[in-house]
């Protein structure tokens, strides 16, 4: 798992040479840079091909209780908020008991929550929170200040492309 800000992306993943071809990261990154706070909610959509996909969504933040802890094999997702704060409560896949096993059409495993989370982000305006397969993350939880209207975008870059 990896949070920061938008403004330090490359860090972790710029190009070793600027006459390389850009990486998937940059497409992603390039991607989030363009979109405007107001862009319209979409369903998943592939902005390029299946290997990266986007989608766009508003939603009121929910009580743990609420929501579910998930991993993914084949896409690393990219959380980032362009409205409003929700928290994002992350552990280790390796720690959870499977609630719901891997569904390959989903691309998704559910687990049961631990007592206490390995960590919690706030996800705001100008931050990003990658999940890799390893990462189990809770989505959507209330922020420290309490119920919330989001509005975030979930980029999905198939895991394999980076590896």
């Amino acid at each position: 798992m990896i949070t920061d800000t938008l403004e330090n992306w490359s860090l972790y993943f710029g190009n070793a040479e600027e006459d390389t071809a850009p990486s998937p990261w940059q497409f992603v990154f390039d991607y989030l840079a363009q979109l405007p706070a107001d862009a319209d909610e979409m369903e998943m959509t592939p902005p390029a091909d299946d290997d990266i996909k986007a989608s766009i969504a508003r939603f009121t933040t929910v009580r743990p209780e609420e929501s579910v802890l998930e991993a993914h094999d084949t896409y690393i997702d990219i959380h980032v908020t362009l409205a409003g704060t929700e928290t994002l409560a992350w552990s280790p896949r390796n720690t959870l008991e499977v609630k719901t096993p891997y569904n390959p059409d989903s691309d998704a495993i559910f687990f049961h929550p631990p007592a206490n989370p390995a960590a919690r982000i706030e996800n705001a305006p100008g931050t990003f929170t990658i999940f890799f397969p390893s990462d189990a993350h809770m989505p959507q939880l209330h922020p420290v200040t309490g119920c919330n209207e989001v509005k975030k975008v979930v980029m999905k870059l198939r895991a394999d492309l980076v590896r």
